[in-house]
């Protein structure tokens, strides 16, 4: 059931993260941020670092966001970093990266979604067809 769930949410963040990208690449409005801090987090199998970034809107609100996934290379602390944010909701601001091009900037999506369906579909597939013991 835990890995049903997992795969299931995996599902769902890719799809959201698409949608909000296509939605910040669209309408969002771009500002510079500086990377204000490294956040820490002791796992089970080492520290994962996570950068969080600064920036102020057009409105001149102060706002801060982590980078959605670990790993902090290339990002130092003081760096300056291209933001993408919607005027309606500045809290879900993203580094603005600029998109991949060519075979994997299909591959990567299209894997993880991919990836998550079939575990999804296997789960689902053994409960149904499981005897219970």
């Amino acid at each position: 059931m835990a890995f049903l769930l997992a795969s299931f949410s995996v599902l769902v963040h890719s799809v959201y993260e698409v949608v909000l990208r296509r939605r910040l690449r669209r309408g969002g409005v771009q500002v510079e941020g500086v990377v204000v801090r490294h956040r820490e987090e002791v796992k089970e199998d080492g520290v994962v670092r996570f950068a969080v970034v600064g920036f102020v809107d057009a409105q001149g609100g102060s706002h801060e966001f982590e980078r959605g996934w670990s790993g902090v290379r290339g990002l130092p602390v003081g760096e300056k970093v291209r933001v993408l944010y919607l005027p309606d909701s500045p809290d879900r601001a993203r580094i603005d990266m600029p998109p991949v091009r060519g075979f994997l900037g299909l591959a990567v999506p299209l894997v993880a979604t991919a990836g998550s369906t079939a575990f999804l579909g296997v789960t689902v597939f053994q409960m149904a067809f499981s005897d219970g013991g």
